[in-house]
């Protein structure tokens, strides 16, 4: 740092603040990719892959129904028309967004949005054309933010020969990436937040902390800003999906992870005979009529294996369970197992050992799967409610069955039909018409992100809305990963957000692999424990 002047200093926290910069905004972009490409599957309305590759055909009218249908829900999110009349379709790989590969999916959705379809790396200059002309950014309204991004990109950055900038116009380069940061939209994102302390760190670190950052171990002469290419050192390949900022780790945790995956289906046969010490009792979503649902919930929930570690976690959330007033979300990203803990907690009847207070407190579950449109529907969710609230609250039952339109509503199905009336004339007048003591109940609904179906009627605005009303004993323990929809959730509840590379969740990847691998012949152990010291 010292082979430096200080206005060179300067360029060097420039190009540290752009870093920073690049990072959370592509954390930010990975997760409204995720959503926004769940969205339009959605309004898409099929599961069907296009086999033809359609969109190398120039003539749009040889196209499947399923790119076309693809073309027209995408089109429909372009923010200015001559972006969509300039719009070359043969560029796009359009057919990969029906196909499994999401990530590949995400890439095309990008560049779908990406001016002249062209997305080799995820740098500034491409997430602010996304931005900027795909309506579900509403930032992309606010030109004058992003152009002022652009100006520190372009003129501060990219387009001098001096490698210098003043003290002043650092001060005022930073102060444009924080106004950008500050934008309502994206305020509410942990990614971001987490940019906007770094960026500001930069201006008030002292020399010695300075030296360590990363632009200073990269660069620790003049001459080798000058010789090399910085836009590489700013940007994110486009192999490099995850949004995490630790981005060296997440090829290895893919890798890791898929070696997980197939070492569970080799290892299967060897742990079909491992004797389980524990019965437990799991909570069940079966009731009597006229509660009685065509969805299998159970069916759901015993879909996940024996959850491996995590006391830590099933620790923090009794605890915030019991102090929270309203519940707890949690918050993570796919893959990190949220239903896997949502298993655990419905049958975690062992009082030894953590979650079983949440558990003995569970009164209702309701899982959202995006393949199950039941499960999605807000009827369902509201008999479910009832059913369990019937079956697991002393005295609701009765209540209920004294409201004059208990008979219509359930025993003829019109709560599945009039979900909101169901919910506010039945369910809700009788759990606040019932005297629950000190008591606490707690909803557990897994997948909360799943349950936004198009449009404004799913479960998710069918709760929100209405969630003052549920008396105080009535808690919600609610999963979901962390898209714009539900940001208003974390005004309601405590909120918990959990990422893959956290300490405890790597030592319990470790024991999951032990676990794996524990009725394996000990030459077979060595073997697979040499691999697994390998990739990670």
């Amino acid at each position: 740092m010292d082979n430096y002047k200080p206005e060179e200093q300067n360029f060097l926290i420039l190009i540290q603040a752009l870093k920073y910069s690049t990072v959370g905004l592509k954390t930010y972009v990975d997760q409204c990719l995720e959503d926004l490409y769940d969205r339009l599957k959605r309004k898409v309305g099929s599961n069907a892959a296009c086999t033809q590759c359609c969109s190398k055909r120039c003539n749009v009218k040889q196209w499947c129904s399923i790119c076309a249908a693809w073309k027209r829900e995408t089109e429909k999110l372009m923010r200015y028309n001559i972006h969509k009349n300039r719009m070359q379709w043969q560029h796009i790989k359009l057919w990969k967004l029906s196909q499994r590969d999401r990530e590949g999916a995400k890439v095309e959705l990008c560049r779908i949005f990406v001016r002249d379809g062209r997305l080799i790396k995820y740098d500034i200059q491409t997430m602010l054309s996304l931005l900027q002309n795909c309506q579900y950014f509403k930032i992309g309204d606010d030109k004058n933010r992003l152009d002022a991004v652009r100006n520190v990109r372009n003129i501060d950055f990219a387009h001098t020969d001096l490698f210098e900038v003043s003290k002043r116009g650092l001060k005022k380069a930073i102060s444009n990436l924080l106004q950008f940061f500050q934008h309502p939209s994206l305020v509410g994102f942990r990614c971001i937040s987490t940019t906007v302390i770094e960026i500001q760190g930069l201006l008030t670190t002292d020399k010695h902390s300075l030296a360590k950052i990363e632009v200073f171990s990269a660069f620790n002469s003049l001459q080798l800003i000058r010789q090399a290419n910085i836009n590489d050192f700013l940007s994110i390949n486009e192999d490099k999906n995850e949004p995490d900022r630790q981005l060296k780790f997440f090829p290895i945790l893919s890798l890791f992870v898929a070696m997980l995956i197939i070492m569970s289906e080799f290892l299967r046969k060897y742990n079909t005979n491992e004797a389980d010490t524990s019965v437990l009792t799991c909570k069940d979503a079966t009731y009597e009529p006229p509660f009685t649902m065509d969805i299998d919930l159970d069916f759901y929930r015993s879909q996940h294996d024996k959850l491996v570690g995590r006391e830590w976690l099933l620790n923090e959330l009794d605890e915030k369970m019991f102090f929270s007033k309203r519940g707890v979300l949690l918050l993570a990203e796919m893959g990190y197992g949220k239903s896997a803990i949502v298993a655990h907690l419905i049958c975690q009847s062992d009082k030894r050992f953590p979650g079983n207070w949440i558990h003995q407190h569970i009164v209702a579950f309701h899982i959202c799967n995006f393949y199950s449109r039941k499960t999605l529907t807000p009827g369902n969710f509201v008999k479910n409610l009832a059913g369990g609230f019937s079956k697991q609250i002393p005295g609701f039952l009765q209540i209920l069955e004294k409201n004059s339109r208990y008979h219509t509503y359930f025993e003829n199905n019109i709560c599945v039909e009039d979900p909101e009336g169901c919910l506010d004339f039945l369910v809700l007048k009788a759990l606040n018409d019932l005297d629950m003591v000190n008591n606490t109940y707690i909803v557990v609904i897994d997948a909360l992100d799943e349950c936004i179906e198009h449009g404004s009627f799913n479960i998710f605005n069918l709760l929100w809305r209405r969630l003052p009303g549920f008396p105080k004993n009535i808690k919600f323990f609610i999963t979901s990963r962390n898209t714009s929809d539900i940001r208003i959730a974390r005004t309601q509840l405590m909120v918990i957000e959990k990422r893959p590379m956290d300490d405890s969740n790597t030592k319990d990847t470790h024991r999951f692999v032990e676990n794996k691998i524990k009725h394996v012949s000990l030459s077979e152990q060595t073997h697979l424990k040499r691999i697994f010291k390998l990739v990670i």
